[in-house]
């Protein structure tokens, strides 16, 4: 099946699922769909880069817990290298869920505030909890950010 074809496919199956929704889990949904398909978009077009692939997958199946950090200059190809990490993420975590978002490419990642929210409403969802829940995480998180050490991480360049 041509990719055109999947995507056509997946945007008509999110848009019926979509319909069926309303409120705070329409608005998520709407998010996620957006980031999704700039996943399928950045995967499609990911070229080179085999050594960070290959750092990537190394990191996914080590025992680290600390967070994975890709930086690099503008343009150099971070999100196409996040898009890599998700997918990578379904082939070597079959079992767990993959958490996307990249910042600044639609109105719910505008802000680090809203990109929070939606990842906990997400997280909240994906265990069974009420997604409204997020907002009072949000609240905790707030107040801890402070306290948080952010040189414990992963941090891998892109070229």
């Amino acid at each position: 099946m041509s990719s055109y074809s999947e995507h056509t496919i997946i945007i008509l199956i999110f848009n019926t699922l979509s319909s069926l929704l309303t409120g705070i889990h329409a608005r998520l949904y709407q998010e996620l769909l957006h980031h999704v398909l700039l996943c399928q978009r950045h995967t499609e077009t990911f070229s080179g880069q085999s050594e960070l692939l290959s750092q990537i997958e190394t990191y996914l199946k080590s025992d680290k817990t600390q967070p994975l950090i890709i930086h690099g200059d503008v343009g150099c190809g971070k999100s196409a290298a996040a898009a890599m990490c998700a997918k990578l993420c379904d082939k070597v975590l079959p079992q767990s869920a993959c958490v996307v978002r990249f910042v600044g490419a639609s109105p719910e990642s505008a802000t680090l505030n809203r990109v929070l929210r939606s990842v906990c409403e997400q997280i909240c969802y994906l265990y069974g909890e009420h997604i409204s829940i997020a907002a009072k995480v949000i609240k905790l998180e707030e107040s801890s950010v402070a306290t948080s050490n952010p040189h414990k991480s992963t941090q891998l360049g892109v070229n």
